[in-house]
């Protein structure tokens, strides 16, 4: 017999992983999301049932039971106190959890329940679920960790906005200041032409009539004045309201970069980073992908997965990269995809290319949001 996981064993899994989390919240020695403590919880009950199935019906180690009361003492022995504590230790790199302790818990339980089980099963039952659980919990743990580095980098990538002006005797030609600290939300105009994904015109703020900027203002303006029936919204708003794809349209210096690396800032684990600036929200495991595209293009022998963990590797100095870092968060349809600069590519045929293997990648990744 196979328990499966019915809706009150689910339950009970996503009700531990919240309380394995939040003993966690003032020693946390490694990071891991509730989301990834219920697959490694799930995997885990699922790997012992499999093993189960290798055995004699006589040796498994819930021989003697219905499904409701094997169901009934997998519930109750995955919400004991005494196995919360031992399920804690890979998060706090403490080692596997205890298998005689967790046999313990079983024959307890399965003593307040009155059922008999059968020992030998019992042992390997409880031995394949640690194993199975300590695997999934570790792989998890190295993925945050390295999440962490990488958002650390990428937010000094995009945070430092340079300014460069005319030398003044007495002032610096250079300045920089943090981009949080400076951003302001533009307004975008919705382009009601658009149909599989929204594009967007980016409309910089209005300026005094005295600013000297304003006759260069209004010539990028008319640059991107195309149809005006589209409705403006706050720039933060457009993932949430366009189906997840959007393609921005601006002219040469409206902005538009910048927008892109506010996006990825807000997703960092920097002090001034809030996804609930973006619209997304907050504590939510989110890892933003930002392309350089004229960059890219560079390197025509990757593909955008591969040109990812190149950049992060060679740009970002991250070493040592776990297997499938990228693909973790794509395949969960938690990455925000964020394509930059495809104007910049000047050649008619390399431009129709790239567009080709950025529509694939999107296709195959639909269920994460991108901006291009």
């Amino acid at each position: 017999m196979a328990i499966e996981l019915a809706p009150v064993l689910g339950v009970v899994v996503k009700v531990a992983a919240g309380k394995l989390t939040g003993s966690l919240a003032d020693k946390v020695k490694a990071k891991i999301f509730p989301g990834e403590l219920e697959k490694a919880l799930s995997a885990g009950i699922y790997a012992a049932q499999q093993e189960h199935q290798t055995l004699p019906p006589e040796q498994h180690c819930f021989f003697c039971c219905d499904d409701k009361q094997q169901h009934d003492c997998v519930v109750r022995v995955i919400d004991h106190p005494a196995t919360l504590v031992e399920l804690q230790k890979p998060l706090e790199q403490a080692g596997k959890p205890d298998v005689a302790c967790l046999v313990q818990v079983f024959q307890q339980v399965a003593q307040d329940l009155k059922l008999k089980l059968v020992e030998s099963g019992l042992q390997r039952w409880v031995t394949q679920f640690v194993e199975t659980y300590f695997k999934q919990t570790s792989v998890a743990i190295q993925f945050q960790v390295a999440k962490a580095r990488y958002l650390q980098q990428l937010s000094q990538r995009v945070d430092d906005v340079k300014f460069v002006g005319i030398a003044v005797p007495g002032e610096e030609v250079e300045k920089q200041e943090q981009l949080a600290q400076i951003f302001v939300m533009p307004t975008v105009q919705e382009d009601s032409r658009s149909t599989s994904v929204t594009q967007v015109e980016y409309e910089p703020g209005d300026l005094e009539l005295t600013d000297p900027q304003q006759r260069l203002l209004a010539e990028q303006r008319s640059w991107v004045k195309r149809d005006r029936s589209g409705r403006k919204l706050p720039a933060q708003q457009v993932l949430s309201q366009s189906q997840n794809k959007v393609v921005l349209l601006g002219a040469p210096g409206s902005g538009k970069t910048t927008l892109l690396s506010y996006f990825a800032l807000m997703l960092g684990e920097q002090a001034q980073s809030d996804p609930t600036q973006i619209g997304f929200e907050a504590g939510a495991d989110w890892l933003p992908l930002v392309v350089q595209i004229r960059d890219w293009v560079l390197q025509p022998e990757l593909g955008l997965l591969a040109y990812l963990r190149w950049y992060a590797e060679d740009s970002l100095s991250m070493k040592h990269l776990p297997q499938d870092f990228f693909e973790h968060w794509l395949e969960r349809g938690r990455a925000l995809i964020l394509l930059d600069g495809l104007d910049e590519v000047v050649d008619e045929a390399q431009r129709r290319k790239t567009v080709e293997q950025i529509e694939t990648f999107l296709s195959r990744y639909d269920a994460n949001p991108a901006v291009i």
